[in-house]
């Protein structure tokens, strides 16, 4: 059946021949960790054609698909990327987990106070963030008698400095 719809006359050597497959690779190489729905926003196509697009690039080995707790991100199938780079680049997707790195990077020493103050947003969503980073091994908690301190892995620290998405003079605040 998948023959007769075309899934298996495209070899390797022309998985690129089709437009919106190069757009579709490019978007992904240029966004590792990218979700399904920014494809669709960044590229305009339409749900069904990417994800027949998304399922060839995927067969014939161009691109790998990371999913985590339900949620699937997509890179480029070079072995460029660890599972454990994958995992953050997944988090960094996320507007108010790269904003608690970012926060957590140039002050190693913030407290939850100060992260719910920053972020304006309630206190147990900021648990709720937190939690699932620490779940998902990109941080710890220390606890100093009633002061908690979140420390960032050094191997996702250096991660993150290398693919953390912030303005310059941030950038180099922490290096």
């Amino acid at each position: 059946m998948f023959s007769y719809l075309g899934y298996w006359k495209i070899s390797k050597s022309r998985v690129f021949d089709n437009a919106a497959r190069r757009l579709i690779y490019s978007c992904i190489q240029d966004n590792p960790g990218i979700n399904f729905n920014a494809i669709v926003q960044m590229t305009g196509i339409k749900s069904g054609t990417l994800q027949y697009h998304l399922f060839i690039l995927q067969t014939r080995e161009k691109i790998s698909v990371f999913t985590r707790k339900g949620h699937s991100r997509y890179f480029e199938n070079s072995g460029h990327f660890s599972d454990r780079e994958k995992t953050l680049l997944s988090f960094i997707r996320n507007d108010t987990d790269n904003r608690i790195l970012t926060l957590l990077l140039i002050n190693p020493d913030i407290s939850w106070k100060d992260l719910r103050d920053s972020l304006g947003k309630p206190g147990s969503m900021i648990t709720w963030y937190i939690n699932r980073m620490r779940d998902a091994g990109i941080i710890c908690l220390k606890k100093t008698g009633k002061h908690v301190r979140y420390e960032i892995d050094p191997e996702m620290r250096q991660y993150l400095k290398r693919y953390l998405v912030c303005h310059e003079n941030i950038l180099s605040e922490i290096q």
